[in-house]
């Protein structure tokens, strides 16, 4: 079965009559011909919601609409097109997201569901992984940034939910219908809905319809958004020691600001384990962070714009040089090798314990004794050859890693031991991958529309025919 439906612009279309997805206010559909919007999807209303009212709103978005709305790291679902059923407003046309995705409420959590095939992908334990991230936080502020720049619109309620990601870090923004559009500071059509676990302190408890909504309440979401999608926990989830122990809702915390990084954090006795990577993040995040939550509790224009935590991500998020790649390689090597053994062997010690037991009971002469003492005899032999072979490849790198290790974490050498160069190149790792360190210098001009990205430009944050930037040309090979 299918829905037949006629475009503003006299187009009779097709949708499938089952929908692929669903809110609290409509239906979205796939749009089965005519094959010019194979591409795009039809949401339509509940009946309460198909007023004129909605249609009007529908209607200044798609004639004014952000000029840049899709490359190929983003996409904003803006309104095409209205349908209508019977001659009666019924929904409007927008552009399916990217293919594969899922909600980005999905990375926003400690681990990930091993359901989705792109779980690996996004580790937070790996460097390529975490890097992926920090990408995908530079594809989301680079279309906010320019949906802002119009002075127009304010999202109100971007969260997770209305964010979708694919495998390659891939944004698709949704659900913009519900967006706040207001000219010279004047509602002309306010925001439908809004999320508690992301207003802002200062509007907290505060009744908004109709009222006018700062671009600063986006500034505030979307940086809780970012601390989610790094670290996967909410900036405010904690439990705080008395007199602070009855604000126990996130709605409560954001609104007092007890943010788990700021000013109170002596008074936590719970911090979720999470947080802890907080302090790995290169510094400038971190002051990012810093200024969106805590400097900016009583001075909400002290918040970072979407520009500028897009400059920070785009410094941030760089292929790593060739000592970063080498340490890293080295350390995943022992990471499989020595950890991966490691796990090998207990998984299988009480396998080895009941063989034992069976052999000594099953027989009454040596025989068993025997094969015990043979089986035992090639596990130590293995495993002495291991280890010689895991001291040479250490003693081959010992040189490389005191050269390139900073010297703020270094360790008094152990004169007998290796052991003590891998605790020094896992703290180098660590120190290279999310400190930041050995990056290369580079100065930035102000970031400004423009119709052709000149030479120089870095690829990632700043597309053909979408922002550009001026960086020395050594910086980018």
């Amino acid at each position: 079965m299918a829905l037949t439906l006629v475009t503003s612009t006299h187009q009779i279309i097709t949708v499938e009559e089952k929908h692929f997805a669903s809110g609290g206010e409509g239906k979205v559909h796939k749009i089965i011909s005519p094959d010019r919007y194979l591409n795009c999807c039809v949401k339509l209303y509940e009946a309460k919601y198909r007023t004129q009212t909605r249609q009007t709103k529908i209607e200044f978005l798609i004639k004014n609409a952000p000029a840049h709305l899709q490359n190929d790291d983003f996409m904003v679902c803006f309104p095409q097109e209205l349908v209508f059923i019977d001659q009666q407003f019924a929904g409007f046309i927008m552009q399916l997201a990217f293919e594969d995705s899922i909600q980005l409420e999905s990375l926003c959590t400690p681990s990930i569901r091993t359901v989705y095939t792109l779980h690996q992908d996004f580790d937070r334990k790996l460097f390529d992984a975490f890097q992926k991230r920090l990408q995908l936080c530079l594809n989301l502020a680079v279309p906010i940034h320019l949906v802002h720049s119009l002075n127009k619109y304010v999202f109100v309620d971007i969260k997770p939910q209305n964010i979708l990601v694919d495998p390659h870090s891939k944004i698709s923004i949704i659900d913009i219908d519900s967006i706040q559009i207001s000219e010279n500071k004047q509602v002309l059509h306010s925001a439908h809905v809004n999320t508690p676990d992301y207003i802002p302190p200062e509007w907290q408890g505060v009744v908004i319809k109709n009222k006018y909504i700062p671009v600063e309440w986006d500034r505030f979401a979307v940086a809780i958004i970012f601390y989610r999608v790094l670290f996967g926990i909410h900036p405010y989830a904690a439990s705080f020691n008395p007199p602070y122990a009855h604000l126990t809702t996130i709605p409560d915390l954001i609104k007092n600001g007890f943010f788990v990084q700021g000013r109170h954090k002596k008074a936590i006795t719970i911090l979720p384990a999470p947080h802890a990577l907080f302090t790995q993040l290169d510094s400038k995040l971190q002051r990012l962070f810093i200024a969106a939550f805590e400097d900016s509790l009583h001075k909400p224009g002290k918040r970072p714009t979407l520009d500028q935590w897009g400059k920070t991500l785009f410094n941030t998020v760089k292929p790593a040089g060739f000592w970063k790649r080498s340490l890293n390689t080295i350390k995943q090597t022992i990471t499989k090798r020595v950890i991966g053994l490691f796990k090998f062997i207990t998984s299988n010690v009480h396998d080895v314990y009941q063989f034992i037991i069976r052999c000594l009971v099953s027989t009454k002469n040596n025989f068993g004794n025997i094969v015990v003492s043979l089986y035992l005899a090639l596990i130590i032999l293995g495993l002495f050859n291991y280890h010689n072979e895991l001291l040479s490849m250490t003693s081959e790198h010992k040189a490389f890693i005191n050269s390139h290790i900073p010297a703020k974490v270094r360790r008094t050498p152990d004169r007998t031991s290796d052991a003590n160069i891998l605790y020094k190149l896992n703290c180098a790792d660590e120190v290279y991958t999310l400190k930041g360190i050995n990056k290369e210098q580079g100065g930035w001009t102000e970031i400004i529309p423009s119709t052709q990205a000149p030479k120089g430009t870095k690829h990632g944050f700043i597309k053909n025919s979408i922002l550009s930037a001026t960086k020395p040309a050594d910086c980018d090979k």
